[in-house]
Protein backbone atom coordinates (compact mmCIF):
# COMPACT_ATOMS: atom_id res chain seq x y z
CA UNK A 1 0.00 0.00 0.00
CA UNK A 2 2.98 2.85 0.04
CA UNK A 3 3.90 2.68 -3.05
CA UNK A 4 0.03 3.53 -4.18
CA UNK A 5 0.35 6.59 -1.38
CA UNK A 6 3.56 7.55 -3.18
CA UNK A 7 2.00 7.25 -6.41
CA UNK A 8 -1.15 9.37 -5.50
CA UNK A 9 0.96 11.49 -2.89
CA UNK A 10 3.11 12.37 -6.61
CA UNK A 11 0.16 12.60 -8.89
CA UNK A 12 -1.85 15.10 -6.35
CA UNK A 13 1.57 17.50 -5.93
CA UNK A 14 1.88 17.89 -9.88
CA UNK A 15 -2.00 18.27 -10.18
CA UNK A 16 -1.89 21.12 -7.78
CA UNK A 17 1.21 22.26 -8.90
CA UNK A 18 0.22 22.62 -12.35
CA UNK A 19 -3.47 23.94 -11.68
CA UNK A 20 -5.05 21.44 -12.82
CA UNK A 21 -8.88 20.44 -10.98
CA UNK A 22 -9.11 16.61 -10.18
CA UNK A 23 -12.34 16.89 -12.39
CA UNK A 24 -10.38 17.60 -15.34
CA UNK A 25 -7.50 15.12 -15.21
CA UNK A 26 -9.40 12.24 -14.30
CA UNK A 27 -12.02 13.08 -16.90
CA UNK A 28 -12.89 10.17 -19.22
CA UNK A 29 -10.55 8.06 -17.40
CA UNK A 30 -12.11 7.49 -13.88
CA UNK A 31 -14.59 9.17 -11.61
CA UNK A 32 -13.90 11.95 -9.49
CA UNK A 33 -14.61 9.73 -6.42
CA UNK A 34 -11.86 6.94 -7.69
CA UNK A 35 -9.48 9.65 -8.44
CA UNK A 36 -9.55 11.05 -4.64
CA UNK A 37 -8.66 7.97 -3.48
CA UNK A 38 -5.97 7.05 -5.71
CA UNK A 39 -4.10 10.62 -4.35
CA UNK A 40 -4.74 9.52 -0.89
CA UNK A 41 -3.34 6.06 -1.10
CA UNK A 42 -6.45 4.44 -0.69
CA UNK A 43 -6.69 2.36 -4.08
CA UNK A 44 -4.52 1.16 -6.00
CA UNK A 45 -4.87 2.85 -9.93
CA UNK A 46 -3.82 0.17 -12.43
CA UNK A 47 -0.46 0.62 -15.13
CA UNK A 48 -3.23 2.11 -18.16
CA UNK A 49 -4.34 4.51 -15.45
CA UNK A 50 -1.35 5.50 -14.26
CA UNK A 51 0.11 5.95 -17.92
CA UNK A 52 -2.53 7.73 -18.57
CA UNK A 53 -3.06 10.54 -15.80
CA UNK A 54 0.63 11.14 -15.90
CA UNK A 55 0.08 11.83 -19.59
CA UNK A 56 -1.76 14.72 -18.71
CA UNK A 57 0.36 15.58 -16.19
CA UNK A 58 3.51 15.37 -19.05
CA UNK A 59 5.14 12.72 -17.52
CA UNK A 60 6.00 10.26 -20.18
CA UNK A 61 5.20 6.64 -18.79
CA UNK A 62 9.01 5.25 -19.49
CA UNK A 63 10.32 8.39 -17.24
CA UNK A 64 8.04 6.90 -14.31
CA UNK A 65 8.56 3.26 -14.82
CA UNK A 66 11.45 3.54 -11.98
CA UNK A 67 9.33 5.67 -9.16
CA UNK A 68 10.54 9.26 -8.53
CA UNK A 69 9.83 10.76 -5.52
CA UNK A 70 8.19 14.39 -6.40
CA UNK A 71 11.27 16.54 -5.24
CA UNK A 72 13.38 13.68 -7.40
CA UNK A 73 11.18 14.42 -9.75
CA UNK A 74 11.12 17.87 -10.14
CA UNK A 75 15.12 18.00 -9.84
CA UNK A 76 15.35 15.87 -12.75
CA UNK A 77 13.01 17.98 -15.00
CA UNK A 78 14.71 21.19 -13.97
CA UNK A 79 17.72 19.31 -15.25
CA UNK A 80 16.24 18.44 -18.34
CA UNK A 81 14.87 22.24 -18.72
CA UNK A 82 18.38 23.09 -18.53
CA UNK A 83 20.12 20.70 -21.28
CA UNK A 84 17.32 21.65 -23.74
CA UNK A 85 17.98 25.00 -23.57
CA UNK A 86 21.76 24.56 -23.76
CA UNK A 87 20.77 22.38 -26.93
CA UNK A 88 18.59 24.76 -28.66
CA UNK A 89 21.29 27.30 -27.85
CA UNK A 90 19.48 29.59 -25.59
CA UNK A 91 22.12 30.23 -23.37
CA UNK A 92 20.72 33.01 -21.61
CA UNK A 93 17.63 30.79 -20.38
CA UNK A 94 19.52 28.14 -19.71
CA UNK A 95 22.01 30.72 -17.46
CA UNK A 96 18.70 31.87 -15.72
CA UNK A 97 17.38 28.21 -14.55
CA UNK A 98 20.71 27.60 -12.87
CA UNK A 99 20.09 30.56 -10.41
CA UNK A 100 16.55 29.74 -9.60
Amino acid sequence: MVKDVEFGLFVSKLRKEQGILLEVLCDGLCDAGKMSRIENGKVEAEKLLRDRLLGRLGVAAENYENFLYYREYKSWKERQDIVYSILYEKIEEAKQQLVR
